[in-house]
């Protein structure tokens, strides 16, 4: 029997009026959890019919939610095998009583749960027994028991089918074949006796069928049982489908749309089942031909109120179409006769000769049956003509609420909006079928010949601009986009003013976009800088908010290509940045204001130095009230600070104005306690790095947030790699940080800590930035104890000795660093470097860094690792007795290949610039960098007249006299 005490327990957390006993109650339940038998009672409470059913709601919750914690043979709970046995044995004679829907749920996840973790090792019985369940229950004429055991029969089957590895993979790859004849025949037995009850539960039969045909097995199309349902589905869709004409039933349209998302999954996991599947290729041609006939159909109704529940099902359907034919489409551009398997999605490679043969025949199939001319150039027709088109809702929003129509455009979904899908469908197939280009071309032509202005005609020119928008790819390789805007278009922005030609106005702003990334020369760009100024910012009243947006998106695409004039851009740029601030003024919504940010980033960073005082200080006063904007959605503060990062990239030297701003932007964006650190960091760490390269001396500002740079890299954030750049940068800012001997002891640690399991590019970055602690000047005294304390140097010696097996390139790498690091360690302080290592470990050094200098490819380097090693003889002669030869071939190398005059190896270490600076635009870390590296032995010390003071030490010894007998630098 259920104990009192965990009654009143349920009872108390069910409480929607008191706070305390709610929370109370949940207390108890926590505390009880730890008893033996928890489980087990909370299952009775559930079962009880005389207890509310709020209760035993809150029992099946708690049992739900406790089963990933104490089921698990490593959990740490009080719950036995015999509590386990007794639970899993009355679970599925309750999944067959007729508890109310709302239970009832919960418990099948419950089941579900429970499968997953016990099926098959111990609970190896599951799926006959489900089997016997669902036939008894059957028998009983019991709708509601028989509704709950197939909804618990599809939870379990989908929880077991989702299983990629292990013994439940391998066990339903051996009975889903099998079992699906179970619910797919209950389907079927249920379709033939309709009524509301039995429709119900044929839909909780039809999930579970399903998921087993496109989850249960890959290779599903080989069984009988899976091809006998697949073949009977189209007849059943097309039944449900006049049913729901005349009824509008919403069960009706449910199954409808069960049975689209069996092929849409099917095809999406399974390619290759689904083309071999029999009737395959006539349930593409219902779709499309459905594509083809309510296209126009669907426009009309969308006029008329009374018809929104039909318009929304058959846009539903629609999409569904148009996946199953995009999919389809998929299968046809992967010719399996010239494709290398290898290159083909892994849901369609071939395992073995008969899965070759069968993605031959899929091919074969679908190219013959689904993509005919005839068809194809009707399915492109009603795309464009009807599907593509604005509907009488969209005009609606459009003129009540612009910015809620901005919004929902740009986050329209492909698979969820039916013009964005058809508008995805297009795009594939004239990219898949380039032929259809000239067809397509003809019909724009004869579009844009029609002079109408009623609202069909614009929308009909909106559609077929569609085309040139959404084609462009393709379209590109057989006409001209500038010939068409100045003949035929851009004289009707002069001379239409009726109010619906705002669409189209909208529509040659987005339709140039889609061609600038792949067609653009400084020509166009510039016709397109007039055409917007003189067009689309002008004081017509057509160009509202929406115009407007799209003639900024216009300029954003334009400006940001990589071809792009920024001088070509100059005389429009204060136009757009006072219709950025215009706006930012007059919207209300967060997301427009974003998108508004967004335009205005790209800008700065593209102007970069060139903008000049007025717009910094426009952007630098527009900024700090929308970061101030009381929200949830942080992605308006992440554009803020993508747009403050651009400024202080523009503004170089004078990126202090920026600091006030930027500090406080910081002091949320990086603070490890910050609820705002997940979405902030990554931007906020572009931010900060920004303005420590391009500081021109250590702000306090930029001083101050160093410790919270070494507590983000502690705490090991996955953005590690863009905090160790902004480590080295604050190392190239300010040397005297190594003299804090707690922050240096806190680097190393964390090197020590992260380099043995760091990707090449992340380790190659603590190795920078230990390279430049080590050559920056600063003596070794100010580091050195926290260096030999932290325990880096046995790590990177061996790194340094991994580095000279043959064959390993990513050991090789990391190495050749390494030994970098040494050689100006051992150049700066040769006592300290041999003191740091065992004898041991300086002769296996000494002998992998002679390996490795001839191989490293920058002079400098190369010269920098010859003094490194070198100067080891002046601590440690043996080296050179031992290694004589080799040491000699290395400096008559290092002195025939690195040209130097007066020591200077400038020649060959300039590659300290970023990509796309000049001498004229470098950064003032750039700067920085050169101005060290001038002062560093590689540009100082003469090689030859270190060798020559070297070389008359060794020749005080009388074995380095008869060493060197035939030798002089």
């Amino acid at each position: 029997m259920t104990g009192q005490g965990l009654i009143l327990a349920l009872t108390n957390a069910t409480s929607q009026t008191d706070e305390t006993q709610r929370k109370q109650g949940e207390a108890e339940l926590k505390s009880l959890s730890n008893s033996s038998g928890f489980l087990s009672q909370l299952l009775e409470a559930y079962q009880d019919s005389s207890l509310p059913v709020t209760v035993r709601w809150m029992a099946v919750i708690y049992l739900k939610n406790s089963i990933d914690n104490c089921w698990r043979k490593s959990a740490n709970s009080n719950l036995l095998p015999e509590e386990k046995n007794f639970i899993r044995e009355r679970l599925l004679p309750l999944s067959c009583q007729p508890f109310e829907p709302m239970l009832h749920r919960q418990l099948a996840v419950v089941v579900a749960k429970v499968a997953k973790l016990d099926f098959p090792r111990t609970w190896p019985t599951l799926f006959d027994e489900l089997r016997e369940a669902i036939i008894s229950t059957a028998s009983k004429n019991d709708s509601s028991s028989l509704y709950n055991i197939l909804l618990t029969t599809h939870q379990v089957v989908k929880t077991l089918a989702s299983v990629r590895i292990g013994p439940a993979r391998a066990k339903i790859l051996e009975i889903a074949p099998d079992f699906l004849q179970v619910t797919g025949d209950m389907f079927m037995h249920l379709m033939q006796n309709m009524s509301d009850d039995n429709l119900a539960i044929a839909y909780s039969a039809l999930k579970a069928t399903c998921t087993l045909i496109y989850d249960g097995h890959d290779r599903m199309h080989r069984f009988d049982t899976a091809r006998s349902f697949f073949g009977k589905t189209l007849d059943m869709l097309v039944q449900l489908h006049s049913m729901w004409q005349s009824s509008h039933a919403e069960i009706l349209g449910k199954l409808v749309r069960r049975i689209g998302k069996l092929y849409i999954r099917l095809l999406q996991k399974r390619p290759l089942s689904f083309c071999m599947m029999p009737r395959s290729m006539e349930i593409a041609d219902f779709y499309e031909q459905f594509l083809i006939s309510k296209g126009q159909e669907q426009l009309k109704a969308s006029m008329n109120d009374d018809l929104s529940d039909e318009v929304e099902f058959y846009d539903l359907l629609a999409i569904q179409g148009m996946i199953v034919t995009r999919e389809l489409l998929h299968v046809v551009t992967r010719d399996p006769h010239t494709a290398t398997p290898a290159l083909l999605p892994i849901s369609m490679r071939p395992r073995d000769e008969q899965d070759r043969q069968d993605l031959i025949n899929s091919y074969d199939i679908v190219s013959r049956d689904a993509f005919g001319r005839e068809k194809l150039d009707k399915l492109v027709y009603s795309l464009i003509s009807a599907w593509f088109q604005l509907r009488p809702a969209d005009l609606e929003l459009w003129k009540d609420d612009p910015e809620d129509y901005i919004i929902r455009d740009s986050q329209a979904s492909v698979d969820f909006k039916v013009s964005s899908c058809a508008q995805a469908l297009f795009y594939q197939l004239i990219k898949a079928f380039p032929q259809l280009a000239q067809d397509v071309l003809r019909y724009v032509e004869h579009v844009l010949q029609k002079d109408g202005t009623e609202l069909p005609d614009v929308l009909e020119l909106d559609g077929a601009l569609q085309c040139l928008e959404y084609g462009a790819g393709t379209l590109v390789n057989h006409t001209a986009l500038e010939p068409i805007l100045e003949q035929a278009l851009v004289p009707r922005l002069n001379a239409v003013s009726v109010d619906s030609y705002r669409i189209i106005r909208r529509r040659i702003c987005l339709m140039i976009a889609a061609w600038v990334p792949i067609r653009s020369d400084e020509n166009f760009r510039h016709f397109i800088y007039e055409m917007v100024s003189k067009q689309i910012f002008s004081s017509n009243p057509l160009n509202d908010l929406i115009v407007q947006l799209a003639g900024l998106h216009l300029l954003k695409v334009s400006v940001d290509d990589f071809d792009a004039n920024v001088d070509e851009f100059m005389p429009y740029a204060e136009q757009n940045f006072e219709k950025i601030y215009e706006l930012i003024g007059k919207v209300s919504t967060l997301e427009i204001k974003r998108l508004l940010l967004e335009n205005l980033s790209v800008f700065v960073g593209a102007l970069g130095t060139k903008l000049s005082a007025q717009y910094i200080e426009a952007i630098l006063q527009i900024l700090p009230p929308l970061w101030h904007e009381k929200t949830e959605d942080q992605l308006l503060k992440t554009v803020i600070l993508q747009t403050l990062s651009s400024l202080v990239d523009a503004t170089r030297d004078k990126s202090p104005v920026c600091y006030p701003l930027a500090q406080e932007c910081l002091s949320v964006s990086i603070d490890p306690k910050s609820p705002f650190i997940s979405y902030l960091l990554e931007d906020a760490l572009a931010l900060w790095r920004s303005i420590v390269v391009n500081a021109t001396e250590p702000h306090p500002m930029i001083l101050g947030l160093f410790p919270n740079l070494v507590d983000l890299l502690e705490v090991s954030t996955e953005h590690v790699g863009e905090e160790l750049l902004i480590l080295e940068s604050y190392l190239k800012l300010e040397p005297s940080i190594l003299s804090d001997s707690n922050i240096m002891l806190r680097i190393f640690n964390l090197s020590a800590l992260y380099l043995p399991q760091a990707s090449v590019e992340v380790a190659l970055s603590l190795l920078s930035s230990i390279e430049v602690v080590v050559s920056s000047g600063v003596p070794v005294e100010a580091y050195g104890e926290q260096l030999a304390q932290s325990g880096l140097i046995p790590l990177l010696v061996d790194i340094a000795l991994a580095g000279i097996i043959e064959g390993n390139v990513v050991a090789g790498i990391r190495a050749a660093k390494v030994y970098m690091v040494f050689a100006w360690l051992a150049f700066s302080s040769p006592s300290f470097f041999t003191h740091l290592l065992t004898e041991d470990q300086l002769m296996k050094i000494t002998d992998g860094w002679l390996n490795i200098v001839a191989s490293v490819a920058e002079p400098g380097d190369r010269k920098m690792n010859a003094l490194g090693v070198s100067s080891l003889i002046y601590v440690t002669p043996i080296l050179f007795l031992q290694n004589s030869q080799r040491f000699i071939n290395m400096w008559t190398s290092i002195l025939d290949e690195v040209r130097e005059e007066n020591g200077d190896a400038a020649a060959y270490h300039q590659v300290d610039s970023y990509p796309g600076e000049g001498d004229g635009d470098l950064t003032p870390e750039t700067l920085r960098q050169r101005a060290r590296r001038a002062q560093t032995p590689i540009h100082t010390v003469p090689t030859r007249n270190f060798l020559s003071q070297l070389t008359e030490k060794l020749r005080q010894d009388p074995q380095g006299v008869q060493v060197l007998a035939n030798w002089q630098p």
